[in-house]
């Protein structure tokens, strides 16, 4: 079944959701500086954030520039990155990058898509990354996580890559542009994940337009009709009264502005019996009249 694009109401409340969540969203990578986020992005293709951390937090303590890693060369930088995936072709496109960083930019990161693209290893994706996290750019880098989340939940239904950050930037309001990307990466990563999603516990299911989210345990929404409205005064005190020698409970609530009460009251027997004879003795007058009057 396809996903209905969300509307801009649900968009709005989606991302304030997950904005109340987290309010100051960061990136599981270890860097402090433009230039250690770079590298640490461009090792972390096909390997975990804490595979990368582990390897540039000792990388960094020894080499935190771009020509600290040339002096480093292709084996010693392996040496730090061995534990990654694909650690061989990185060290190689680590190395050249840092030597067009050295040679053009005097060790500094460029600031356009198109210069970091320029440089080996790093795609449309990272460059984003990069732009976004370190320059603060209102860019989104869409990685399986953002791909998976857009599509699944209708925030932004695209075939490729390119076609779903299109729609990202098209649609997510400007409040919202600067952190989405980690944002939505955070979500996919630990809560809309592939397989089975948790749905259960997601402060953005009731917005989401997945077919699928009632299985994997979203609150499926009571569709109320025809019902007559009317005003509640406040405060409603609830009340829960036991009578003496009567273990029956008796449960009652009090308009505290009005005064008016509802529920199960306890009933005074003294007076109920003053009432009863009362009635009784004015049954009684009223026969001995009507008697009177007809004999």
């Amino acid at each position: 079944m396809p996903v209905k694009n969300m509307t801009k109401k649900q968009i709005q409340t989606f991302f304030e959701r997950l904005r109340t969540q987290r309010p100051h969203p960061q990136t599981e990578l270890n860097y402090s500086s433009p230039f250690e986020l770079l590298i640490a992005v461009l090792l972390s293709a096909q390997a975990t954030d804490v595979s990368v951390n582990k390897a540039t937090d000792k990388l960094y303590a020894v080499a935190n520039t771009a020509q600290a890693i040339l002096n480093l060369g292709v084996d010693g930088l392996k040496e730090y990155i061995k534990t990654i995936g694909l650690y061989n072709a990185k060290a190689e496109n680590v190395i050249k990058t840092c030597q067009i960083l050295v040679d053009q930019y005097q060790g500094q990161i460029p600031e356009t898509r198109k210069e970091l693209e320029a440089l080996p290893g790093v795609g449309r994706k990272t460059a984003n990354v990069v732009l976004n996290t370190a320059f603060g750019h209102p860019t989104m880098a869409v990685d399986t996580h953002i791909f998976r989340v857009g599509n699944r939940t209708g925030l932004a239904v695209g075939k490729n890559v390119l076609e779903v950050e299109d729609r990202l930037i098209k649609v997510i309001p400007k409040e919202f542009i600067i952190d989405a990307h980690h944002w939505l990466i955070l979500h996919g990563r630990y809560c809309c994940i592939a397989r089975k999603p948790k749905c259960a516990e997601c402060v953005v299911s009731d917005v989401c337009n997945s077919p699928d989210k009632y299985e994997f345990g979203a609150v499926k929404e009571i569709q109320i009709k025809n019902i007559d409205e009317d005003y509640v005064l406040l405060p409603i005190w609830l009340v829960t009264y036991k009578e003496a020698g009567n273990d029956r409970l008796f449960y009652y609530a009090m308009n505290g502005q009005t005064g008016k009460v509802a529920g199960l009251l306890p009933i005074d027997k003294k007076k109920l019996w003053t009432v009863a004879i009362g009635i009784f003795i004015l049954v009684l007058l009223l026969g001995i009249i009507v008697g009177y009057l007809l004999s």
